[in-house]
């Protein structure tokens, strides 16, 4: 495992994608295979600067975390690729990351917590303990500073997954009139 520097965003750029192309939420917000490369584009760096991210060695997976307490903070530099989701998604899929950030904020904890954005696998390592190693390596820095970790899950074929490593849900909602459904997840510190 290596923490994604900025010679390895690309790398974990790539995973990502990948791993949420299909991804529940993401198509919701906005259709179509050039939202995802570009909203990772636009947080990987700031993921990786702002909270931490892991990469596996092999590159087949990787996580974007946030630290307690702290939010993404769009700097100047962001702006070309936030300008570029903009006009993929246009105001309808803004309108739907603003129902989603409504529906999270709701179901936060209040304890401090270490936020998981997003956790992915590629297509040929699925299935292979990859993505319970790399969530395993991460939660280890939650656990030694005795931290909870907290997500958004809007996969139901990923809620075993995150049962399996200590998540609870602490809550349930539907996105919009249509939209798929979300478990926030929380998970104690060991």
């Amino acid at each position: 495992m290596e923490a994604v520097t900025s010679a390895s965003e690309s790398a974990a750029r790539r995973v990502l994608s990948e791993a949420f192309r299909n991804d529940p939420v993401m198509n919701w917000i906005c259709p179509g295979s050039a939202f995802v490369p570009t909203l990772f584009r636009l947080l990987t760096p700031l993921y990786s600067r702002q909270g931490f991210a892991i990469l596996t060695d092999e590159h087949t997976a990787a996580t974007l975390w946030m630290s307690p307490g702290r939010d993404v903070h769009l700097g100047l530099s962001a702006l070309p690729v936030a300008l570029r989701v903009l006009s993929i998604c246009g105001i309808a899929g803004l309108r739907r990351i603003s129902q989603f950030e409504t529906a999270s904020k709701r179901c936060k904890p209040e304890v401090p917590f270490y936020y998981l954005f997003a956790i992915g696998v590629v297509d040929q390592a699925k299935g292979q303990g990859v993505g319970s190693r790399i969530l395993k390596h991460s939660l280890q820095c939650c656990d030694a500073r005795q931290t909870h970790a907290y997500l958004e899950n809007s996969n139901p074929a990923n809620l075993s997954f995150y049962q399996k490593h200590g998540f609870e849900v602490i809550g349930e909602t539907t996105l919009g009139d249509e939209g798929p459904p979300v478990w926030f997840m929380l998970r104690q510190p060991r």
